[in-house]
């Protein structure tokens, strides 16, 4: 690797932002950096992502732009604006029991834990409102009812060999056009009745009406009701369900090891519409919900047919060895493999209040058409088996003084496990996590998402720190340390094995229009060393990956905004083998104060020894999703963002992108395999709201 080049990448970037420092008189808010570097260190996928807003953890545009008010706000409205941490919403409710109802929003500066940056951030967001009478209650709900819809198209302009008219078959691996298609309608009433329609067609995929395919290849719709009285919430069609700390169930995006580092509880409401383009992590039936007194308590069923891949086993009988997690219907066997297996899910959560203290109880059971059997390999010996799958689990969580306690324990198949955490508002400038986990290998769960190294909830064990810093008002540093193990064999690793995970990230604000961040972050894992052929038991090595950024992000104006990183990454085995990555990008981002034509455009240069020294970054995208895609190889990457409001009702946003790999002549594998050195894709969509 061009180790001067870094050098003088690093040098150019460094002179090119404290050179704008003097260009700037303006005192307005840089963008915050925090939500892009969850994603970042969160990702474990094996390929570039594409995320929906609705996967995020309640961070959306929608949540945010809505004002609450104070005096009937609830729990899960303060979670789901995503600006709180769980000490603050215990403060808040805590304060509002004891003191009544506000009268002033200068109130706010007294409740514990509450400081003045987190007001700031929500103060345009606060009203405080009593219940109105009739006709001005009416009246209000008639301007709260809302309409959207999203008409949006993508392309990849090189056409992969997946899409090649092959002569002797006279016919094409991937039975459609290259481009993809997606809907979505919603109409929404006060917030508390949502009727969501989506319709979608991946690139490649075919457009036809058959037992299977009705015209899209993925069709989603709901009906949600939500309101105060007995029944809480009613929903028909497709949803998601998260339960207590995503042990034995959690379809949104959960929290994980990241560089926010008491981020470490998982929060959301309980039951949620389905709204992503995602066809897989969701539930389709029924599900309500009833409040009496204290207790709350959801009842859910679903009843959906799965892609999976199947096989024959000893036996002679059909058995599902897997699930296809991708949603793609293009080629022959993954169109043979569509909706091939029934699931039904029946589902009951109960949460009762006993003073400080909440108690969910929760059970879960899934039952399969056809029976699961994973291949007869060693690290699959207490893998789930059969047709059926029942688990329990009890949650908790309370406040203590300025700490909160939470966790789950849990037991399904033949195992438990059990995470427990607390979050602890030490002082002014210092807040703590610590989170201890030990899972079973025996434990299995599907639709699980809990805080583990692995994604599998199964056969681990560990406890994490984390704490953040302010020992200024302009500095924030957070440090977190993770030490873990797994007593049984894994995917490729033929023995039992142990790591570690150190971050420390330094945020530094200077003024409000300069911002540096500085990130470190250290792994060492094992896994089953490859040097040595003639094992049959192959003995572990252990592996070192150490990661360092600087992101900068500069306000030269009102409207613009510079942004760059550099970052470096070096993978050292034991035998004392090195990879290396290195990503540089800088990005300009112009947002007019009035409405119009708003755009932001990235070049990024890449270079690493493989994919195992591949570096993600976060990308905006068209609205409300974004891209994570990984970097490897030796390349370049640009791309440009255009949002046009041709006026209120209607938006216009417009995504060009492209790869260039000078050193490759084909990019991809496959039927996916491009024969150039170059990938162009086009993104582009119409909003109409009214």
């Amino acid at each position: 690797m061009n180790k001067n080049l870094h050098k003088i990448f690093f040098i150019l970037g460094l002179i090119f932002y404290f050179s704008t420092k003097v260009f700037s008189q303006i005192e307005t808010e840089i963008n915050n950096y925090s939500d892009e570097a969850v994603l970042e260190t969160n990702v474990n996928a094996e390929e570039e992502l594409d995320l929906d807003n609705n996967i995020l953890k309640s961070k959306t545009k929608e949540n945010k732009i809505r004002n609450f008010n104070i005096n009937e706000v609830t729990i899960e409205d303060l979670q789901v604006f995503g600006a709180f941490t769980t000490i603050q919403i215990e403060s808040f409710f805590n304060y509002r029991n004891a003191f009544g109802k506000f009268i002033s929003v200068y109130e706010l500066q007294s409740i514990p834990n509450w400081d003045i940056l987190l007001i700031k951030k929500i103060i345009q967001f606060v009203i405080i409102k009593n219940k109105n009478d009739f006709l001005n209650a009416f009246q209000t709900a008639l301007k709260e009812v809302k309409q959207f819809l999203l008409i949006r198209n993508r392309t990849v302009l090189e056409k992969s060999i997946g899409y090649n008219y092959d002569t002797l078959t006279k016919s094409k691996k991937y039975a459609g056009l290259p481009s993809a298609f997606s809907m979505k309608y919603q109409f929404k009433f006060e917030n508390e009745i949502k009727l969501s329609i989506l319709i979608e067609k991946d690139a490649g995929e075919r457009f036809i009406w058959d037992k299977k395919t009705k015209g899209f290849d993925f069709i989603s719709s709901n009906l949600y009701k939500k309101s105060a009285g007995f029944l809480q919430l009613l929903c028909l069609g497709d949803y998601t369900v998260n339960i207590a700390q995503g042990l034995i169930h959690w379809q949104s995006m959960g929290v994980n090891k990241s560089a926010e580092v008491n981020n470490i509880k998982h929060e959301s409401e309980i039951i949620k519409p389905y709204q992503s383009f995602n066809e897989i992590n969701f539930h389709r039936g029924l599900c309500i919900g009833v409040k009496k007194f204290q207790t709350n308590a959801v009842v859910f069923y679903s009843n959906k047919n799965l892609d999976a891949n199947l096989s024959i086993d000893s036996a002679n009988q059909i058995v599902v060895s897997s699930f296809n997690y991708l949603g793609l219907h293009r080629a022959k066997n993954e169109i043979e493999n569509k909706s091939n297996l029934n699931q039904q899910v029946f589902g009951i959560v109960v949460n009762r209040n006993f003073q400080n203290v909440l108690i969910s109880l929760n059970a879960l059971h899934y039952q399969f058409q056809i029976p699961f059997q994973k291949q007869n390999l060693p690290y699959n010996l207490f893998s789930f088996k059969g047709k059926s799958l029942t688990s329990y689990s009890i949650g908790y969580s309370f406040t203590q003084s300025n700490t909160h306690f939470f966790g789950e324990t849990a037991f399904s198949y033949k195992g438990f496990a059990t995470t427990n955490g607390l979050l602890s508002a030490i002082s002014g400038k210092a807040d703590i996590s610590i989170l201890y986990r030990n899972i079973s290998k025996g434990f299995q769960s599907l639709n699980a998402n809990a805080f583990t190294e692995n994604s599998n909830i199964n056969n681990e064990k560990g406890i994490y720190f984390g704490i953040s810093l302010k020992p200024r008002s302009r500095w924030q540093i957070n440090i977190s340390a993770d030490f873990f193990s797994m007593p049984w064999l894994q995917y490729q690793i033929n023995a039992p094995s142990s790591g570690m995970d150190f971050l420390i990230r330094v945020t530094n604000t200077p003024n409000k229009k300069l911002s540096a961040v500085f990130t470190l972050k250290h792994q060492i894992f094992q896994t089953s060393s490859n040097e040595i052929e003639n094992y049959v038991i192959k003995p572990l090595t252990e592996i070192e990956k150490t990661s360092l950024r600087c992101h900068l992000s500069k306000l030269i104006s009102p409207t613009i905004t510079i942004r760059g990183r550099i970052e470096f990454q070096m993978i050292k085995t034991a035998d004392l083998s090195k990879s290396e990555g290195f990503l540089f990008f800088t990005e300009m981002i112009y947002k007019p104060k009035r409405k119009g034509l708003s755009t932001n455009l990235r070049l990024s240069y890449f270079e690493t020894s493989n994919y195992q020294s591949r570096i993600y970054a976060f990308e905006n995208d068209l609205s409300n999703s974004y891209a994570l895609p990984a970097f490897y190889d030796k390349g370049f990457r640009y791309f440009l963002n255009v949002h046009y409001q041709i006026s209120k009702k209607i938006h216009c946003r417009l995504k060009f992108s492209q790869n260039i790999y000078p050193d490759k002549n084909e990019i991809g594998s496959g039927y996916d395999l491009i024969n150039s050195c170059k990938k162009t894709q086009i993104g582009f969509e119409t909003i109409f709201s009214w």
